[in-house]
């Protein structure tokens, strides 16, 4: 049976952080301009270091048509889990940028 408890940052021990991920693609409609993009996600980081796909939300996005783009990035992301009392655990409301500097 697979734990679903959720934590929040304030009540772990050690908050997660970023391990590994590809560097963000920058979308065909955008590879010939000089327009930089932003995406800000919160979601969850299972206890294994892995992005609960369904609890990816967009916060803010500079340009709508990076989304997808940074989407992708950020769920084939790793990270090094919370920890509570030495043990990994489930933390919700993680935010991160994805950006794509151009020109």
């Amino acid at each position: 049976m697979v734990d679903t408890t959720t934590s929040q940052v304030s009540d772990v021990d050690e908050p997660p952080q970023y391990r590994q991920g590809p560097m963000p693609r920058v979308p065909a409609q955008f590879r010939h301009t000089d327009r930089s993009g932003r995406v800000e996600f919160q979601f969850i980081i299972n206890a294994d270091g892995t992005v609960d796909s369904a609890s990816v939300e967009v916060y803010a996005a500079s340009e709508t048509g990076y989304v997808e783009a940074a989407r992708t990035t950020l769920l084939n992301s790793s990270y090094w889990p919370a920890c509570r009392h030495a043990h990994p655990v489930r933390v919700s409301r993680i935010r991160q940028v994805i950006t794509f500097n151009r020109g």
